[in-house]
């Protein structure tokens, strides 16, 4: 089975917050993360398994996406080790996204 992986960063954020984990999405942010759902779904890439860092700004990201593009009943793993992790580390958590995740 072909899959697809869809890499984003997140949206617009705040310059600063009490830590870098807590900086939230802007207004404009928010908006150009919604802007990127209606593209996923009027592009027919709507996933329907999400990786996702802990981080506040990456949740928020998520959470604005996945109402535009109607996802928001997909499987979501908000994940430390995609904030903290090494390249290989990440690789590793996203190796371990259900095998039933279809593109």
């Amino acid at each position: 089975m072909s899959r697809r992986l869809i890499v984003m960063r997140h949206a617009k954020a705040e310059p600063f917050a009490a830590t870098d984990h807590a900086r939230r999405l802007t207004e404009r942010g928010l908006e150009c993360a919604r802007d990127v759902g209606r593209h996923l779904l009027e592009s027919g890439l709507v996933p329907d398994f999400a990786l996702v860092s802990s981080a506040l700004r990456t949740r928020e990201t998520w959470a604005e996406v996945a109402r535009a593009c109607g996802a928001t009943d997909v499987q979501v793993s908000y994940d430390d080790t995609v904030f903290t992790g090494s390249p290989d580390v990440v690789l590793e958590a996203i190796r371990g996204a259900p095998e039933d995740a279809s593109p």
